[in-house]
């Protein structure tokens, strides 16, 4: 597993970055080495929990992401489902009209 914002490598069961704390992305499931792969946001999400559950969605289909929450998420480690703020989901640009249609489930709106 590697962070895709430092670049950390961390063992497969390890799911968070420590220092970043964003979703770790599968090594394997990436052709191209992470500083050369453009990163697209999904539309956003109204908490971190909601984005957890699209990311369990995207991991099924083998798709890389990270997630990143606002600061106020992140600094508080607030994750309710309605908090305010705004917690949002990259992945590779090449993946990223397939990654929509799958969170379509749990957003229940187009994902654009």
């Amino acid at each position: 597993m590697i962070c895709p914002e430092c670049k950390s490598e961390y063992k497969t069961h390890i799911t968070q970055c420590a220092d970043c704390k964003v979703t770790l992305v599968d090594a394997m499931a990436l052709d191209l080495p992470l500083e050369n792969i453009k990163w697209e946001s999904l539309a956003p999400f109204d908490g971190i929990v909601f984005a957890e559950m699209a990311g369990e969605i995207l991991t099924k289909e083998k798709i890389p992401y990270f997630i990143k929450s606002d600061v106020l998420s992140t600094t508080f480690s607030i994750e309710g489902t309605s908090m305010p703020g705004v917690t949002r989901i990259f992945v590779p640009e090449e993946l990223k009209e397939k990654a929509a249609l799958l969170v379509e489930s749990i957003t229940g709106s187009k994902n654009e």
